[in-house]
């Protein structure tokens, strides 16, 4: 299989040599980008291969055995001169490769690559899978690989920029001067051409930056052919040493100025990739010192915002030395004590080695280092920090290792917090999507970006039939308008926005619950909305069940004959039509937020105290097995006594522990049991005890008395039966009630008294000891019931 350069390849060589990146060492960023492409397509070979002139080089190769191939046995040629993601299901079937000797060699059956692009498109590689047997490749896997070279890509582009900003960095290091970075083979000086020039050297020579490019650099225009100084500059270039010189300036200005110039290596992975020229007029030495003690000042501001230090050793000397920054990031005052080993104390053990082994091989061959380790500073501040560091050598050996450290803790953080956000993200229960907001000459317009799998399990619709529609689009006018409006409300406003909505979705209507947030772009302006879904439809349908329940609950309570209030505590919070009658009240407002014990009175009957038990234990959900059940008397708002059966069961109400009670009005029906076991237990007529109940009474009256000792006084009404026949049953009634008031009124309350018989009645008194004393009850007071005759006797037995 022959190759034959296309069109554009001498700028594409071009990117991919600007890229320094061929044969160096492996990086994790490259390696895990092709272990994840592995993973994900399942297959036995995946590789970032970048594409030379004469040669296919991988730089992060699985299951590939591999370091490179040349270009013709390459796959990855057709892809970098294809415009997308090229798929061979079976490389034998293809006559591209049937005859490719790495089919026997590798095993290759299946090969599928995307692009790598970098600058204004041109292809410098490709992330590659292969397999050893044929397979299919469909579009939804062609854009899964797409994105992960994408992912390479965008680590290619920071390589470079990161590259370009080094060397950019040095030069305007010497901002002041004229400054020119060369590139071109170190080997052949007469090829060399200028990359970049500072506005100070377009000065020079009265033109502009942009003209100057690819010319010929000054410093070798002015070299005299045959000179030393030719000499050194040649041997300077092939060995990658830095070299001095002094050459005179124009005609004109030949006998008064002279300009010195130092001419240096920039480096990547030990490979040469530019040369820097600094020149300098001596004539304003006075000037260029302070230029220079401005510049150091700007550096160190620069370093501060950067937050980078910077740090030089002389192992000839053994010293140490630092920027204002460094100390700063060490958590130490500069010194002069300060040395090489003091600073690998700094590091933790886990990596402290690493440090060393890497700064100890810059000293003794030169290899610079670059990584990222933790540091505990000399006040205990644990920081993440990026130390890089190269060799200055002369003559073989290095005269200095300079370097810098960065404060990488704010970065290392973020990246942190970026994958603990992406894995919620991608492994979240909740649906989440990501909106661009879209601004039009009308309106906002709001388009789907991304979303996580709970949002597709949700909705029904996979990520790639949604991404980078409207919602109008998605959910149709109606109801993509509502959801464009609390959108709109919630950019506008730049505050988070909650609602709820309902959808039709996999055929069935659901609820859900919509939390969006705004995101600010670096200008402060909205630029994003993320949102937040969650399926409420359960919960909602819960609610209408409870909304149904507590209404038939409502209608059910308010249509109950018997009073019901219910008690969160011993505050009233709900009363049915008949407790608003019971309370003596016309309106539910009256009762509701009053507590319960204000209706109870002090003096009736029940326990107060009892009540308030049984509510304390509805409270704490500590009731008995049997609900509470007992009577108490209230006082009505008109005032008036009522007798209430009180019994209660605990519920929930509106969230809260509370007690249902039903209230029923028993004092008509306690009224009637009074009424019936006075009757039962005294005479019709005079209202004492009858015959029986006062020998029980008096009984009792005996057994709870102290004393041994009573009385009894017997009352007998005299000729009571020619007064009745005389006069009617209705004077001899009256007669007898007399003489039961004129009894009642001279005995104590606690002494019972009964009617024994039709005009014969009895009182035990147990206050009576004695004969003399027994004598002193015949009080005057039971004399003559009536005028027309008839006396009353006593006496005590």
């Amino acid at each position: 299989m022959s190759h034959s350069a296309p069109v554009g390849e001498a700028r594409r060589l071009g990117a991919l040599g600007r890229l320094n990146i061929l044969d160096t060492d492996s990086e994790v960023a490259f390696d895990q980008i092709a272990e994840v492409a592995q993973q994900v397509f399942g297959t036995q070979g995946a590789a970032v291969s970048l594409v030379a002139e004469e040669r296919q080089w991988f730089k992060a190769a699985c299951g590939i055995s591999l370091d490179e191939t040349p270009r013709e046995q390459s796959f990855c040629t057709h892809v970098i001169e294809g415009d997308g993601v090229m798929v061979v299901q079976d490389v034998q079937a293809d006559p591209r490769f049937r005859d490719n000797s790495l089919i026997e060699e590798e095993g290759i059956r299946f090969y599928a690559g995307a692009p790598l692009s970098v600058g204004d498109q041109l292809h410098v590689g490709t992330l590659c899978l292969t397999d050893p047997a044929p397979r299919s490749f469909g579009e939804e896997d062609r854009a899964l690989l797409t994105q992960l070279a994408s992912v390479a890509t965008n680590l290619l582009e920071a390589r470079l920029q990161a590259h370009e900003n080094r060397y950019l960095t040095s030069a305007l290091e010497q901002v002041d001067e004229p400054v020119s970075i060369i590139a071109g083979n170190p080997e052949k000086p007469s090829e060399a051409r200028l990359a970049w020039a500072n506005d100070a050297y377009a000065a020079r020579g009265e033109t502009t930056q942009s003209a100057l490019e690819g010319k010929t650099p000054w410093v070798f225009e002015n070299l005299e052919r045959g000179s030393e100084t030719e000499s050194r500059v040649c041997h300077a270039l092939k060995v990658g040493e830095p070299v001095r010189g002094k050459t005179p300036e124009d005609e004109k200005d030949a006998a008064r100025q002279t300009f010195t110039w130092v001419l240096a290596p920039v480096r990547n992975h030990e490979q040469i990739t530019h040369w820097i020229v600094v020149q300098q007029d001596t004539t304003e030495q006075q000037r260029v010192q302070q230029a220079m003690r401005t510049q150091r000042d700007r550096l160190q501001r620069m370093q501060g915002v950067a937050q980078t230090g910077g740090w030089e050793y002389d192992p000839k000397s053994d010293s140490f030395t630092g920027s204002n920054e460094f100390y700063r990031l060490i958590g130490l005052p500069q010194s002069n004590d300060f040395d090489l080993e003091r600073a690998f104390q700094l590091y933790p053990p886990s990596v402290r080695g690493r440090v060393k082994t890497a700064a100890q091989r810059c000293l003794e061959d030169g290899s610079p280092f670059d990584m990222e380790v933790p540091l505990v500073s000399a006040t205990g501040q644990h920081r993440e920090v990026r130390v890089r560091g190269s060799a200055e050598r002369e003559g073989g050996r290095t005269a200095r290792m300079t370097g810098t450290i960065q404060d990488i803790t704010t970065r290392k953080q973020r990246e942190q917090h970026l994958r603990q956000a992406n894995a919620l993200f991608e492994h979240s229960q909740e649906g989440f999507l990501l909106f661009d907001l879209k601004q039009d000459e009308d309106e906002a317009e709001f388009v789907i970006q991304r979303v996580n799998p709970a949002y597709e399990q949700m909705s029904g619709r996979r990520a790639d039939e949604v991404r980078g529609r409207s919602v109008r689009d998605i959910h149709g006018e109606e109801q993509g308008a509502e959801i464009a409006s609390h959108l709109r409300r919630c950019a506008g406003q730049g505050e988070p926005k909650d609602w709820e909505m309902k959808l039709k979705t996999n055929g069935s209507m659901t609820y859900w619950s919509v939390q969006a947030a705004p995101i600010y772009g670096e200008d402060g302006q909205v630029q994003q909305i993320t949102a937040t879904v969650r399926n409420v439809t359960e919960r909602k349908n819960r609610e209408e069940k409870i909304r149904e329940s507590r209404e038939r609950w409502r209608l059910l309570v308010e249509s109950h004959r018997d009073p019901v209030q219910i008690t969160v505590g011993k505050t009233i919070q709900y009363v049915n039509s008949s407790a608003v009658e019971l309370y003596g009240a016309s309106d539910p407002e009256e009762i509701v937020g009053r507590s319960v014990l204000e209706f109870a009175t002090n003096d009736g009957p029940g326990a107060r105290s009892e009540m308030d038990e049984a509510l304390q234990a509805h409270q704490e959900e500590l009731l008995r097995e049997e609900p509470p059940s007992f009577e108490y008397e209230i006082k009505r708002l008109d005032g008036e006594r009522r007798v209430v059966e009180f019994y209660s069961v605990s519920i929930k109400y509106e969230g809260k522990q509370a007690a249902q009670t039903v209230l029923r009005d028993v004092t008509q029906q306690r009224r009637e049991e009074a009424r019936l076991r006075h009757r039962a237990t005294h005479d019709q007529l005079t209202g004492l005890y009858r015959d029986s109940v006062f020998r029980e009474r008096a009984q009792q009256a005996i057994d709870a008395s102290d004393e041994d000792k009573g009385a009894l006084l017997y009352v007998d009404l005299d000729q009571f039966k020619s007064i009745n026949d005389k006069n009617g049953h209705h004077v001899g009634d009256a007669v007898l009630m007399e003489a039961a008031n004129r009894i009642c009124s001279v005995v104590r309350d606690v002494d019972p008294v009964g009617r024994m018989g039709g005009d014969e009645f009895a009182v035990w008194s147990s206050s009576v000891t004695d004969s003399e004393t027994a004598k002193t009850m015949h009080h005057p007071g039971l004399g003559p019931a009536v005028r027309s005759g008839g006396s009353l006797s006593s006496g005590w037995g």
